[in-house]
Formats: structure tokens, C-alpha cells, sequence
């Protein structure tokens, strides 16, 4: 039985029913590139008496040891008032329940999941809520000395791997792809070479020395539950020991937000001013320097879901264009952000 297969959803709802007595109505998929295709499935979930969950699937000892640090984590934020929602045990008393081959967990959501980019107001929603769990995280245990493997590259990589590691991303997009859409990804993905070529060294260079705790690892679209634009559930944890700046530019600077909307850069100050008024205690040059993480951060990103990867491919080149060509002046906003003085627009 392989709980990720393509018999994932029957299988899911049949274990909710037993295991949790829950009788499902409806399912959605929720797909994240902090998850690992063949490793973590998602749903959003109805009930047939009305309730709604987010459901989780781990495939393998190693990510239902990370099942079990994010449950941890997640109740851990909980006790602090922040919302999270409760994990479910199963009927065994389980928190992460057992399957066949790995484990999974649910918990309980009020509102819907964001699917489309933050507004301003919704942005500065997640952005205060975002300073508020990286204050309660910043004395949490970390779960390695080390941060998960995105980030080192990321930040630390020598540019031949970075570009071997979009290469290997465009790949993996095209093998489900018609004959254009390879040939269109080609061409992004040459552009996004040229792109690291030219900015990756400068980038790097105006980031200062990042705190490490542990993070939330996938803070953002389909994890943040909204009622209007108030917060009423934070899902998805990851828990990885990762950089608070790191995790905050991805969140102000979302690729789609970036390429699709004229008021980006108000959303992206939204995200940040209120994570600074929540969590004033990151150092202020990480603050300075999320434009220039969220740019590496960028062109680094490639999409591990062939469902949509054209799209997530140019979404993100023209993110990368529109952050490059505006870095001195998000510079010169973030600076004074991180001093206090609020965001100008």
C-alpha cells in the first residue's frame, strides 16, 4: 500500500473514517514546494457533517520523524496563542497515526486556505503573525545544528551548483510537458542562468551573517487560513532548524505576488512592518537585507510539482526581474523599516 500512490485519496478517506471516524465529503489537494512529491500528500477535507481538516500524509521513516517534530512544534505554538489548530488523536491515542508504510495526521481548520496572493491587508495579517512565531520559536530546541538543504544552497552554494540545481528543476518540469512548454522552460531556464550569473555574487554579498532557530519551513500560501482578513489557522508545519529572514523574504516577496501585482512592493512593506512591530528583536541588518534574500531565494527557486511548473517557472523570472530592478530602492525602505521609521509608499 503506498499512501502517495494515485489511490492517495481513497485511501486517505477510508483512514479518516476508521481511524478518526471521520466520513469525508469533499477533498482538495494541497500542494507546497516545501513538499517532496513520492514523500507528503495534503488535502483540505470536508466532512459530511461540516466540520473541515487539513490532513497529512508521510511517506517513509524519515518524514514521519518529521511528522512527529512538526506536531510537537505546532502544539508547542498552540500553548503559546498563536493558532494552531489542535492535532487530532486517532482513535488509539496516536497524534501522528500510523499507516502502512509511513503516518499521517489532521487537524482541524476554520476558514479557507489562501490560494491566491495576499492582499495588503492579509499581508499584514501573516506578516504580524509570522513576527509572532519566530518570537515563541527563537528559544525553541533546534531539531539539527544545521539548516535543511534549500537554504545552503540558497545562501552558500558555489554558482556551478546552483545552476546544476535549476537544470535538474527544469528537467524534472518537462517531463510531463508537451513539446513547447520544454521548449519555452529551456528558454527560462537560460535566462534564469544569466540572471544568477549577473546578481547571485552581488546578492550575497549585502546579506549579513543570518540568526538560525527553528522556523515554520513552509510559511505562506495554502498554510495560512483566513476568515475576512483575520488569521484563524496556521497548518503545514515543517520545523526545520532554518533562517527567520530567510523564511520572512519568501512570505514578503511570494513570486506570484511579486509578478502578478502592481502593489507588490506595498504587500511586500505590509509583510515586513508588522513583522518588525511583532518581533522587533531580529537584527535589523536582516531586516535590511530581505530584498536581497528574497532575490536569491528567487533564483534559486524551481517548482518539485509538474502540476503548473510552466507557469511557477515564469512567475518567477519576471519576480526575479522585478526585485532586481527595484533592489536599491527596496533597499533604502528596508533600511528604514528595520530602524523603526516605518515603510514608505
Amino acid at each position: 500500500m503506498n499512501w502517495l500512490g494515485d489511490a492517495a485519496d481513497g485511501l486517505m478517506c477510508r483512514a479518516l473514517l476508521t481511524s478518526y471516524g471521520i466520513e469525508v465529503e469533499a477533498t482538495q489537494r494541497l500542494t507546497s514546494d516545501a513538499d517532496r512529491p513520492g514523500e507528503v500528500a495534503c488535502w483540505a477535507v470536508g466532512s459530511v457533517d461540516e466540520r473541515d481538516f487539513e490532513v497529512r500524509l508521510h511517506h517513509g521513516v524519515r518524514e514521519v520523524i518529521r511528522a512527529q517534530t512538526a506536531t510537537d512544534v505546532s502544539e508547542h505554538c498552540r500553548a503559546h496563542e498563536l493558532p494552531a489548530p489542535v492535532v487530532i488523536a486517532d482513535v488509539r491515542g496516536c497524534l501522528v497515526s500510523p499507516t502502512v508504510d509511513g503516518g499521517g495526521y489532521v487537524v482541524p481548520v476554520p476558514g479557507v486556505p489562501v490560494s491566491t496572493t495576499l492582499s495588503v491587508g492579509r499581508a499584514r495579517s501573516a506578516g504580524a503573525l509570522l513576527g509572532r512565531l519566530h518570537h515563541v520559536l527563537s528559544g525553541y530546541p533546534l531539531p539539527s545544528p544545521h539548516p535543511q538543504d534549500d537554504q545552503s544552497v540558497i545562501l552558500a552554494a558555489p554558482v556551478d551548483e546552483v545552476l546544476v540545481a535549476v537544470e535538474t528543476g527544469r528537467q524534472r518540469a518537462s517531463v510531463r510537458s508537451a513539446a513547447e512548454e520544454q521548449m519555452q522552460l529551456a528558454e527560462l531556464s537560460a535566462q534564469r542562468a544569466e540572471d544568477i550569473h549577473h546578481h547571485l555574487a552581488q546578492a550575497r554579498g549585502a546579506v549579513p551573517e543570518l540568526t538560525l532557530h527553528t522556523v515554520h519551513g513552509d510559511f505562506g500560501q495554502g498554510r495560512l487560513w483566513f476568515v475576512g482578513e483575520a488569521i484563524t489557522g496556521l497548518t503545514g508545519f515543517r520545523a526545520p532548524a532554518g533562517y527567520p529572514a530567510l523564511e520572512l523574504a519568501r512570505l514578503a516577496f511570494d513570486p506570484v505576488t511579486v509578478a502578478s501585482r502592481d502593489d507588490w512592493i506595498d504587500v511586500a512593506f505590509a509583510v515586513i512592518g508588522a513583522y518588525r512591530a511583532r518581533h522587533p528583536y531580529l537584527p535589523a541588518a536582516e531586516i535590511q537585507g530581505c530584498a536581497d534574500i528574497a532575490l536569491l531565494a528567487l533564483l534559486t527557486q524551481t517548482p518539485r510539482h509538474p502540476e503548473g511548473a510552466l507557469q511557477a517557472w515564469q512567475a518567477t523570472g519576471q519576480a526575479v526581474i522585478r526585485v532586481a530592478e527595484r533592489l536599491e530602492e527596496l533597499r533604502t525602505a528596508l533600511a528604514r523599516i528595520a530602524a523603526g521609521a516605518g515603510r514608505i509608499r
